[in-house]
């Protein structure tokens, strides 16, 4: 059985897990209440960073849209 430590340094990594990896996962969050709220906190934290960088990036859109309506009207006047 996986030791927190591991189970820790699988929850962080990007890699992908292979089958045997992910099964000896669940088997230790199964029971091990600890690293499961550690698991639960870091969803949650994914999902509330990937929400704050999809909204700004839509507002980020939003202004070069305006800063390019902008340009382009600045210089068809001058035309």
């Amino acid at each position: 059985m996986l030791r927190c430590k591991d189970v820790v340094r699988l929850i962080s990594s990007e890699e992908k897990l292979n089958f045997l990896q992910k099964t000896e996962l669940k088997m230790h969050l199964l029971a091990c209440k600890h690293c499961s709220n550690y698991n639960k906190q870091m969803n949650t934290l994914i999902m509330s960073l990937k929400k704050i960088f999809s909204v700004k990036s839509d507002k980020n859109c939003d202004q070069i849209k305006q800063l390019e309506e902008s340009i382009i009207d600045k210089f068809i006047k001058k035309k």
